[in-house]
């Protein structure tokens, strides 16, 4: 017998990206934009403010984001609104092909928004931006954090995918209970 407890558990779900259609945000005051080295502490802030609804928050330090981004490992996109984001969305090549395409992951995400149909109108806009960029036509979406909210919009808008896999994280030489996967934030 085993010991090993997962540090959560989640689904991984596959869609094909031209099945997800790009949604406007509804406010000119609203934008979707890249996170970068020169802006990347407006995502630091976001997530130190977000905390408190999280239970389980695992991200590297600073440089560690500023290089990865650099490095075009992963790319974080978030809608900004009066100088502060209120969304944020971590995309990486998931260096896997599927049917012949590409596939772009998003890792993690996090809202703020108002509405969720706000958040799903960023998500859309950034994942389509992320996609043109490396040339991906496959997406996986982790079911952590807020990704929960982006999988529960497109099943509701019968956007099926064309992959289902159970998922977990695991710690070794760390015990720890099982959290819930919509309170976990992952950057890694």
């Amino acid at each position: 017998m085993t010991a090993i407890v997962p540090l959560t558990t989640f689904e991984c779900r596959g869609y094909e990206v031209n099945t997800i259609k790009t949604v406007e945000l509804p406010h000119a005051s609203m934008a979707v934009i890249e996170v970068t080295g020169e802006n990347l502490v407006l995502f630091v802030d976001f997530v130190k403010s977000m905390m408190a609804t999280l239970e389980c928050v695992i991200v590297p330090e600073v440089t560690n984001i500023a290089n990865v981004i650099k490095c075009n490992n992963i790319s974080i996109r978030g809608i900004i609104e009066h100088g502060k984001l209120i969304a944020a969305y971590v995309f990486r090549d998931a260096a896997t092909i599927y049917q012949g395409d590409r596939a772009l992951e998003v890792i993690c995400s996090l809202s703020a928004c108002p509405f969720n149909d706000i958040f799903y109108a960023g998500f859309s806009v950034a994942l389509h931006a992320c996609c043109k960029e490396w040339g991906c036509k496959k997406l996986l979406i982790d079911g952590l954090g807020d990704n929960t909210l982006i999988s529960k919009y497109l099943c509701d808008h019968a956007i099926v995918p064309f992959l289902v896999s159970p998922s977990a994280f695991f710690l070794y030489n760390y015990v720890s209970y099982t959290f819930p996967p919509d309170k976990c934030f992952f950057v890694c």
